[in-house]
């Protein structure tokens, strides 16, 4: 018996076993696309090194330590010497397997930035280790008498053959996909073997139809509830509509519906009952900020029913999850999130990191995405970079995997790209169609444009001081965390023994934080007291709340028209007043994309006499994608794109293999933003506190089952740092590492935690909450 992983209590699993389970397992996961027996045979490759006896010998602790026998390269090597043999001519279908064979513990490069060609590296690093002839003829001797490998050879060229995946791009991503198979296949049989995690199979249909009928009962309460209005007539006809559009084929949808005309329920009602007419495995709702899912988490959560509830994850932050190399820790990957509920709640981050970063815990997650339902809400909100990244992602996931796509927002930029910028956006299709007289009812603000004299946070603070006289609800919405800090810092003072309740909201407040907040201001809002609300965008869009009056920092468009959603959401007065203003020396230089956005908008105020008209939001859009150079819509790096180093690599057009990319460099290189942050636990009440205590202590070392609970109950209480406010709470004594399952978790020392979240300064000593 060959073995391939050995338990602390000695139970053994052998080679030819682990690879079948994963075979079968990876065959799951994409043959619904018509690719199973693709992922059968790069599943049954994927870990053949462990028949040397070099492995042998490790494995057994007899000799070698952790990562020093390279199991993941023989695959790949037979995979080539296979197809010359059978089929000389079909020389990519070795590079898509062997790359996901040689990738399944760290991505490779098939061309290097040198042009080196990172297939026949992996090739001739293995001969030195002399171990593939005597692997070879175990394998075979092992393996053929389960299998008729050369017949699932032919099988896999089939599926393959009979496929288009448009330019190099896309196989890429093909490539990526069947990756994330083998990966994930491989993590839940090795975690199946470890720990007993065996997860059941979930019957998506049944829970699907369950949750829909639950969502009529939650949306007919609710009409019911719903006082007579013409706003509520709308939303009513757009809910209708997007159930009546749940019978339409798979492909890319627009949702362009007003802001505050309920399109995230709307088009979730659309989701359950599309997934049940076209069978589709899950549903997954993308946002950009934490409130947005945080509160439609929620709505969901009162929509599909208590029993339902299980079948609903949301997924904002990891923990653990790091790119694993070695065989002892890929074990605890099964820590990290692999979206298998059938409903998920994610943000764009965690989507785009899915698609592009290196990371195994990233890639391992795509494979989820096959025949689901995915709707983006504020696509607005991508990053001007990957916007041609994105679209062309699109296209895959809706022309390979069998997805439908739901774009919503209310302005579309992607709808808005200039002819000269060369991005391919996915055909798309209305599934609401307004009448102009039916979005006239949405018209329930007034936006006065004051950004013509510059203001500095005290003129600031002293306006909504003056404006706090003659209204009952205010909310201030700036860029950046610092101006909210201290604008909440001067109007607390100012307000100080008033009958005015002052509240800050932002990204640095953990979940549980926020979420007590806004009950607070709800609940105040409603019993109409005196509320003056201090926010960042996190407040921004999705957030059912309604307030007289919005302060607005200049910004895009986009932004002003989502803060414009806050005001008078519920037209429970004639009209509500949003004021744009400009900051006097604002510091935003390092925040590019707000600073251009900013530039065009001024455009608009200054072209448009309606801004927030169709015109004014296709003039907009127009300016602001001028004001980009186009190169900057394609992620540029090291000379070139993002997009080139996962597609052609035009430097390398007579490279002598068909796979050209550069996977590992791209996935090292790739950021949603430019700044990368970090997860940190901190101690907002004490419920956070008891569970660090217990993540902290010896049971999380040694009980996976135990660490895996008290992961899931501590999401509520993750925040997410740049590097520069990681590195200034290091110096000042506030963060503090903990190993967990052989990964550093950062947690917050207690005292760097105040009413504006995490701060980078003791705030014991300096005398604060």
């Amino acid at each position: 018996m060959y073995i391939a992983h050995i338990d602390e209590y000695g139970k053994k699993q052998s080679v030819q076993e682990h690879n079948r389970n994963v075979a079968q397992l990876a065959e799951q996961k994409v043959e619904r696309i018509g690719l199973g027996k693709l992922a059968y045979l790069t599943g049954y490759l994927h870990d053949i090194g462990k028949y040397s006896t070099r492995f042998q010998k490790y494995i057994t602790a007899q000799e070698g330590t952790k990562g020093s026998v390279i199991h993941s390269t023989a695959g790949l090597r037979y995979i080539f010497d296979a197809v010359e043999r059978l089929h000389p001519t079909q020389k990519w279908l070795a590079e898509l397997v062997g790359f996901s064979v040689a990738s399944h513990h760290g991505l490779m490069d098939c061309i290097f930035l040198d042009g080196t060609n990172g297939f026949y590296e992996k090739i001739r690093n293995d001969d030195r280790q002399g171990d593939y002839e005597e692997v070879k003829e175990r394998f075979e001797e092992d393996a053929f008498a389960a299998i008729d490998f050369d017949g699932v050879l032919a099988e896999a060229m089939r599926e393959v053959s009979e496929k288009t995946y448009g330019n190099s791009f896309g196989r890429g991503l093909l490539a990526r996909l069947l990756l994330s198979a083998v990966i994930d296949a491989d993590r839940r049989d090795t975690a199946n073997f470890y720990f007993g995690e065996k997860k059941e199979e979930i019957d998506s249909r049944s829970v699907f139809e369950s949750m829909a009928n639950e969502w009529e009962k939650r949306i007919a309460e609710l009409e019911k509830k719903a006082r007579p209005s013409l706003i509520n007539d709308v939303r009513k006809y757009i809910s209708r509509s997007c159930f009546e559009s749940a019978q339409k084929e798979e492909g890319v949808y627009r949702l362009s519906v007003p802001t505050g005309s309920g399109k995230t329920l709307s088009s979730l009602r659309f989701a359950l009952w599309h997934s049940i007419r076209k069978d589709k495995k899950k549903i997954f709702y993308i946002a950009p900020l934490l409130t947005i899912l945080e509160q439609n988490t929620a709505e969901i959560l009162a929509g599909v029913g208590v029993e339902n509830g299980k079948y609903v994850l949301e997924h904002t932050s990891d923990i653990v999850a790091s790119a694993m190399s070695d065989e002892d820790s890929a074990r605890y990957e099964s820590l990290a999130e692999d979206w298998s509920a059938p409903i998920v709640v994610t943000t764009m981050v965690q989507f785009l990191n899915t698609l592009f970063d290196g990371k195994t815990s990233c890639i391992r997650r795509m494979q989820a995405l096959v025949n689901s339902v995915i709707i983006i809400d504020e696509v607005q909100s991508i990053p001007i970079k990957l916007t041609k990244m994105f679209c062309a992602s699109i296209r895959f996931l809706t022309n390979v995997c069998r997805c439908t796509v739901v774009i919503c927002s209310a302005t579309q930029p992607i709808a808005k790209l200039p002819q000269n910028i060369q991005i391919k956006v996915p055909s798309m299709k209305e599934l609401v169609t307004l009448s102009s007289e039916q979005e006239k009812v949405f018209e329930r603000v007034k936006i006065f444009n004051e950004t013509d004299t510059p203001c500095t946070l005290e003129d600031l603070a002293e306006k909504l001081r003056e404006n706090q006289k003659k209204s009952t609800g205010t909310l201030c919405i700036c860029n950046t965390k610092k101006e909210a800090a201290k604008l909440f810092d001067m109007l607390s003072m100012a307000f100080r023994g008033e009958k005015t309740s002052v509240y800050h909201l932002s990204a640095g407040m953990c979940k549980a934080h926020r979420t007590k907040v806004l009950e607070d201001v709800r609940k105040k809002l409603s019993e109409n007291e005196s509320v003056l609300c201090v926010s960042t965008q996190v407040i921004e869009a999705g957030v059912d709340i309604s307030f007289s009056c919005v302060y607005r920092v200049l910004a895009g468009l986009d932004s002003i028209m989502q803060s414009a959603g806050r005001c008078n959401r519920h037209g429970e007065r004639e009209s509500g007043d949003v004021h744009i203003i400009r900051l006097q020396n604002e510091k935003i230089t390092a925040l590019r994309e707000i600073e251009k956005a900013q530039e065009a908008a001024k455009q608009t105020f200054a072209g448009q006499k309606d801004i927030v008209s169709k015109d004014g939001i296709s003039f907009y859009y127009h300016r602001l994608y001028q004001i980009y150079p186009a190169k900057d819509l394609e992620f540029s790096v090291l000379n070139n794109t993002l997009y080139d180093l996962l597609g052609i690599r035009t430097g390398f057009a007579s490279a002598d293999v068909t796979f050209k990319q550069a996977f590992k460099t791209a996935g090292e290189m790739f950021s949603v933003f430019d700044e990368e942050t970090i997860s940190v636990i901190v101690p907002y009440d004490e419920t956070a506190k008891q569970l660090i205590i217990d993540l902290c202590g010896k049971e999380a070392e040694r009980n996976y089952l135990f660490t895996q609970k008290k992961l899931e109950a501590v999401k509520p209480y993750i925040v997410s740092l740049y590097k520069p406010q990681q590195r200034v709470l290091e110096q000042n004594g506030g963060l503090y590492a903990r190993s967990i399952c052989g990964q550093n978790v950062l947690f917050l020392q207690e005292d760097f935690y105040s009413e504006t979240g995490v701060t980078d300064e003791n705030n014991k000593l300096k005398g604060g909450f």
